[in-house]
């Protein structure tokens, strides 16, 4: 997460590896399992991946599976603990996204996922979108919240117990300006999840079948949006 602008960083630093047990944690974890999903057929298993906000690390104990390795970067101190102890071919270090501390090029694959929110500055969200592009060989991927969406902000930020209330969602627009501003070819916009925060935990399998129908007939209403992306010349060859 961007350290200076991450409100509630004192919140995430207390959560550690208890991040899924808060109430709605299977939720998240659901959605953690889909974002891996859709993830894993965008590598294969000889991509280096880095996740920017990585939190406790649990999209690359789900990752690790389909590459061969996965690492991360997150400002909460005790964050990057509980991602260490996730990671097994890869390492968790504490940086700011908007100066990673990697050099060109170092990953095949390089995403975030529910990050760009913490960021009320759209020139810090821009520097992050540039990072996250220079340290990435190929592919960058970038899983944020739909501001289009009216109820998400009131869902996240007044439900969500690790949120301030003041994040900013970036528009679609924004995002997408952002990373074609910085060399990178947009290849595909997914609408996704329409799970709501805190479905009961024995109606998920139900839901997640009405779930895929809903991102079809209104994908402008869910509440996330994955933008894939690759660089111009990968795109170009």
């Amino acid at each position: 997460m961007i350290k200076s602008k991450y409100q509630n960083k004192n919140q995430f630093d207390e959560l550690g590896e208890d991040y899924f047990n808060i109430p709605g944690g299977h939720v998240y974890l659901y959605y953690a399992r889909r974002k891996v999903e859709l993830l894993s057929h965008l590598i294969d298993a000889n991509f280096s991946v880095l996740d920017v906000g990585c939190g406790a690390g649990e999209h690359a104990k789900l990752l690790e599976k389909h590459c061969k390795a996965v690492s991360g970067v997150d400002a909460s101190e005790n964050m990057i603990k509980a991602a260490n102890n996730n990671f097994i071919n890869g390492f968790a270090v504490k940086a700011d996204s908007s100066h990673l501390p990697f050099k060109n090029s170092s990953f095949d694959m390089v995403f975030t996922s529910s990050l760009l929110h913490h960021v009320n500055d759209p020139l810090l969200v821009n520097k992050t979108i540039c990072e996250m592009a220079r340290v990435s060989k190929k592919t960058v991927c970038i899983l944020e919240f739909n501001s289009f969406n009216p109820f998400v902000k009131y869902l996240l930020f007044k439900l969500c117990p690790y949120d301030a209330g003041d994040e900013r969602i970036p528009p679609k627009k924004e995002v997408v300006r952002s990373m074609v501003n910085n060399s990178l070819k947009i290849t595909n916009v997914k609408h996704i999840f329409f799970m709501p925060m805190y479905m009961p935990k024995f109606l998920i399998p139900i839901f997640s079948r009405m779930e895929i129908f809903l991102e079809k007939i209104i994908p402008f209403l869910s509440i996330e949006i994955l933008y894939i992306s690759e660089h111009q010349e990968i795109v170009s060859k």
